[in-house]
């Protein structure tokens, strides 16, 4: 009736001996026999079942125990069930992003926790389910799994479980932009280039993603006429869907033109009509009235009023018709990111020489957008306008009786701000 216990595999082949169940054949009725001190051995280490345990050793006692011989029970059996072991990641795991969830063990080591010293125990090939989603990000949740065991000792071990929960990134993949064109535009006194997104293209990637650019400033390397000029591009901003997961490149150049504005107009219909003998032509603008006698001196010679450049909302400019005077009044029909409008005035410097007396209007177009004619103009420091610079607000004109060479260029805006418009006056060769 000697029994040893099951137990779970230690790495030694003792046994623990339980005699509670011991009983002696041939004792004498009522007489007081016990067994203890009973030792127990497996015949080896090894996980199994049914095992034979050698015992030996077993000391007798009792009241009665003089009065008997005793043949000792010489064996029994018991199991010997695996250990249960662990997995440690050691490491996380980390890839480029690829569209996909998938992850490979690449960059984590697992451990096994509870291997017995001496004992040769490794961890078997694993796999991975995969991140949740497929998008950039670090420490993301993923679970290992398919791990085995191996190596001598293994047969005595069990893994608690296949597989182990970690963590692991995904980074963001390279691309490079491409594709942004600038927008050829009339000289207009500024550095500003207006830049088209529409074209643009991602190398890199990942079929069926969505990555969209806007937002980029474009500037000239200076406000010169001249053609395929360099434009700087910065301040690019990425978005779609799936823009998160890249790092891109940014196209830093592209090239366009600033150009002269034409003195010749391009498919318009003109409104024409003589005013005192001056004849003038224009397109959407109110002609000067007057006679050559109490017009300003520039007015006796004929002049056309025209929107030029096929564009009829972008530029308007007063052209003489006799000789090589010519006053430009340019405006892009653009604005600035704060939204103010631009208009350059080009004054040839033989009308200033000369003494004339110059006028120009703010284009009727840009009125029309505006609402109402502005109130008045100040510098571009605050300050009130020079006096030999007029504004009128009713007939929208300024009028120079007389500029000194010295006095331009000049910056002049509005005084109401809820109507941001620039004028740059400055003087032009013949």
């Amino acid at each position: 009736g000697l029994t040893a216990a099951d137990k779970v595999y230690d790495g030694t082949t003792s046994a623990t001996v339980s005699h509670s169940g011991v009983s002696f054949g041939g004792l004498v009725a009522g007489d007081t026999v016990t067994a203890s001190g009973t030792s127990g051995l497996f015949g080896n280490k090894a996980v199994g079942t049914g095992k034979a345990v050698a015992l030996s050793g077993t000391t007798y006692g009792g009241l009665d125990a003089g009065n008997y011989m005793f043949t000792d029970q010489a064996s029994t059996t018991a199991n010997i069930t695996p250990k249960s072991l662990m997995i440690d990641l050691q490491g996380q795991g980390s890839r480029v992003y690829d569209g996909g969830t998938a992850i490979t063990l690449s960059g984590v080591t697992p451990t096994l926790t509870g291997v017995l010293g001496g004992d040769s125990v490794t961890v078997a090939s694993g796999n991975v389910t995969g991140f949740l989603d497929k998008n950039v990000g670090t420490n993301k949740a993923v679970t290992y799994s398919g791990f085995g065991l191996s190596g001598s000792d293994s047969g005595n071990y069990v893994l608690a479980s296949s597989g182990a929960a970690s963590t692991a990134s995904i980074t963001p993949r390279s691309v490079t932009v491409s594709g942004l064109t600038a927008r050829d535009k009339y000289y207009d006194g500024t550095t500003v280039a207006t830049v088209d997104h529409s074209g643009v293209s991602f190398s890199g990637v990942v079929a069926g993603d969505i990555v969209t650019a806007s937002g980029t400033t474009g500037n000239f390397a200076d406000a010169v006429i001249g053609s395929t000029k360099l434009v700087a591009l910065s301040g690019t901003v990425y978005g779609g869907t799936d823009g998160g997961n890249y790092m891109f490149t940014d196209q830093t150049s592209t090239v366009a033109s600033i150009l002269e504005p034409a003195t010749v107009m391009q498919n318009q219909q003109l409104l024409e009509r003589s005013v005192g003998g001056v004849s003038q032509t224009g397109v959407g603008i109110t002609p000067l009235s007057g006679t050559p006698l109490t017009m300003p001196q520039q007015s006796t010679l004929s002049y056309t009023i025209s929107f030029t450049g096929g564009d009829p909302s972008g530029m308007m400019q007063l052209v003489s018709n006799t000789g090589t005077d010519k006053i430009v009044v340019n405006w892009s029909g653009e604005r600035l990111l704060d939204g103010t409008s631009v208009i350059s005035v080009l004054i040839p410097q033989s009308m200033i020489l000369r003494g004339d007396w110059i006028s120009f209007g703010l284009p009727d177009e840009l009125i029309k957008e505006m609402g109402e004619s502005p109130a008045g103009f100040t510098r571009s420091d605050g300050n009130p306008l020079p006096t030999w610079l007029q504004y009128d607000p009713e007939k929208r004109r300024f009028e120079i009786p007389n500029a000194a060479p010295a006095s331009l260029p000049l910056e002049v805006t509005t005084i109401d701000h809820r109507q941001p418009i620039k004028v740059i006056i400055d003087t032009r060769a013949d």
